[in-house]
């Protein structure tokens, strides 16, 4: 069994933007990656206000804690910010934050292809 880090277990037990946005999903940028046979499967969402900083974030996830708990970080880190900014945040970053084990890093990699995705969406969806 793993000794997963108290901020890897605050986030896990209380994940912050579980659950996809409310409203039509055309409204979001909405980004999957991985696959439930494999073990994670994430879709993330965002939400952009005018000067193109994300306001709302929302998730679902099939994984172990660490893949809840690093949708959960970004979820956190992510409202507030630049889409430019948002860019910036890597899962090397989520790794040393809830201070994931490497044999974990592929899971953390799975969510920031995800939110990767969800960024591109919701940026795409805004130039249109």
């Amino acid at each position: 069994m793993t000794d997963w880090s108290p901020a890897l277990l605050r986030h896990f037990r209380s994940p912050v933007g579980s659950g996809l946005l409310a409203g039509d999903s055309t409204e979001f940028g909405t980004g999957e990656a991985g696959a439930v046979k494999s073990g994670v499967r994430i879709v993330y969402q965002l939400a952009l206000s005018d000067g193109d900083i994300i306001d709302r974030v929302g998730w679902l996830a099939f994984g172990c804690p660490a893949t809840i708990a690093s949708c959960s970080w970004l979820a956190e880190s992510l409202v507030g910010l630049s889409v430019d900014r948002a860019r910036d945040l890597t899962g090397g970053q989520v790794m040393v934050a809830l201070d994931i084990p490497r044999d974990r890093r592929s899971r953390v990699l799975v969510v920031e292809d995800a939110v990767r995705g969800a960024l591109d969406a919701a940026t795409t969806m805004r130039d249109t």
